[in-house]
């Protein structure tokens, strides 16, 4: 068994080395073939859409290339959806040795962290057909924003010296907070139109995001929809008083905020607005989102 392992060392704020050295040696121990890569060009693929030489994309199409048997992202969401994007249109399945900041996708689909769990995922679990969404660029697995969300995740990319995880994130909602203010949006989901004044759009294929956040509490990646959450025209109090509910996945009872669902999404409105997806910023509005059912392998714990 020939397996892969594609690195972002700078996943995790740069800690991820000594995991990725953990998996090193277990996998030695067990007789495991293991050929690790490290990655260039951290989100490039998500900001153009081209498999740049030495980007994780580029490296998981050689790896199916080459005859790999599993190719394992070693990083967060953003190195995921990277290597996801050099394995559409194979059939070789994606593992993941989470090392990000928030690791927001392993928790939907229930993938360990610990190194030694990952190992034994990638060697003895069973491959799921999971969906992928295809953004203007690229494509991702977790969640996808528009405005506000966006803004914060372009605060926490550029790093916060002594915090990460979902205290970086809710340091960076403080520090994006204190200049929002509510943007016109225009959606068309399967050729139905709204327009919101909104503070932010999430389109989830998966439920979590921000760290922990339960941002679309009933995704599934195994639908064939994305989950959209609007934050409407909310005070700058009434979203810090609300926050809390996010993390409960209460939210969507709140009366300004809008839940729907859908497989293809066009966004634009008056003025371009941030976007992200799984955690990068990929661009500007106008856009369109569409999903691809069950267009990837992913292998995931087997069930006893």
């Amino acid at each position: 068994m020939k397996i892969v392992v594609l690195s972002n060392p700078a996943s995790g704020r740069g800690r991820a080395q000594h995991r990725l050295e953990v998996v090193r040696s277990l996998a030695g121990q067990q007789g495991v073939d293991l050929h690790i890569q490290f990655t260039e060009r951290p989100g490039e693929a998500a900001r153009t859409g081209e498999l740049a030489p030495g980007s994780a994309g580029a490296l998981a199409r050689a790896a199916v290339e080459s005859g790999a048997d599993l190719v394992v992202a070693a990083g967060g969401d953003g190195t995921i959806g990277e290597v996801v994007h050099g394995l559409l249109g194979s059939s070789i399945p994606l593992g993941i040795l989470p090392l990000g900041t928030g690791n927001d996708f392993v928790r939907t689909v229930g993938l360990p962290i610990d190194p030694e769990a990952a190992l034994q995922v990638w060697t003895h679990g069973e491959d799921r057909r999971i969906d992928v969404v295809q953004g203007p660029h690229g494509c991702f697995l977790n969640v996808a924003g528009c405005g506000f969300d966006a803004e914060v995740a372009l605060r926490v990319n550029q790093g916060y010296r002594w915090v990460s995880g979902t205290a970086a994130y809710l340091l960076a909602v403080l520090e994006t907070l204190r200049k929002a203010r509510p943007k016109r949006l225009h959606l068309v989901i399967d050729g139905q139109e709204h327009t919101f004044e909104m503070m932010l759009c999430a389109l989830a294929n998966a439920r979590f995001y921000g760290g922990g956040m339960v941002i679309a509490p009933s995704a599934s990646v195994e639908d064939g929809l994305m989950d959209l959450v609007v934050v409407g025209n909310v005070s700058r109090w009434e979203f810090l008083r609300a926050l809390p509910r996010v993390f409960r996945g209460t939210h969507l009872q709140h009366p300004k905020v809008t839940y729907l669902q859908g497989r293809r999404v066009e966004l634009t409105g008056p003025e371009p607005l941030p976007l992200l997806a799984d955690g990068e910023t990929i661009g500007m509005t106008p856009a369109v989102f569409e999903v691809l059912p069950r267009a990837l392998a992913l292998r995931v714990p087997r069930l006893t």
